[in-house]
């Protein structure tokens, strides 16, 4: 019988052999993406970085998370000195940036998280896994903006605040790469 082939959803260039010529040839092996014309859907596929097909970006991005855990709990510690330090009414500087960094720390892990266990969110968005979940890399760039801010205004806070921007921009730029700022 004839086998008639196609290649990854190019229907105009086939390829048909005859099982039974193929198998006569005994046991090999076909590249099948060389018997095809180049296919730019397909390289561009090839081109697309995931954490599932790099695992330099898995790594990345594990050990990314882990710098997010260990800032949003110096973060969290910092907040509730101040806490205590307002209750003894001794001074203290607003903690609202704190507590915003600290909780984009929080966000930033979660997606971190989804990022690393679910990979359909690469082809299909965050929104195919739990709606509120699209919404997470649009609140880590607010946060961005904000602490952005606080930065050009309030040089004295770029101790705290400089390293969760750090943490939160490559995110934010990965976002972008995955298409999560648009929608699906």
């Amino acid at each position: 019988g004839k086998v008639h082939l196609a290649f990854y959803h190019d229907y105009d260039h086939r390829i048909t052999f005859d099982l039974q010529e193929e198998l006569a040839k005994g046991e090999h092996t076909l590249n099948l993406p060389s018997l095809f014309p180049p296919n730019e859907s397909f390289q561009a596929l090839q081109a697309y970085r995931t954490p599932f097909h790099d695992r330099w970006l898995f790594w990345g991005l594990m050990g990314w998370g882990g710098l997010a855990v260990l800032w949003g709990f110096i973060l969290g510690v910092w907040v509730l000195v101040n806490g205590v330090r307002r209750l003894r009414r001794l001074p203290v500087r607003t903690s609202w940036p704190l507590a915003l960094a600290g909780l984009s720390m929080v966000a930033l892990v979660g997606l971190v998280g989804v990022l690393l266990t679910l990979e359909q969110v690469f082809y299909f968005g965050l929104g195919d896994v739990r709606p509120v979940l699209a919404a997470l890399p649009y609140f880590l760039l607010v946060v961005a903006v904000v602490l952005l801010l606080r930065l050009r205004r309030h040089a004295t806070e770029r101790w705290p605040l400089m390293p969760a921007l750090v943490l939160l921009l490559p995110v934010l730029a990965g976002c972008a790469y995955w298409g999560f700022f648009l929608p699906h």
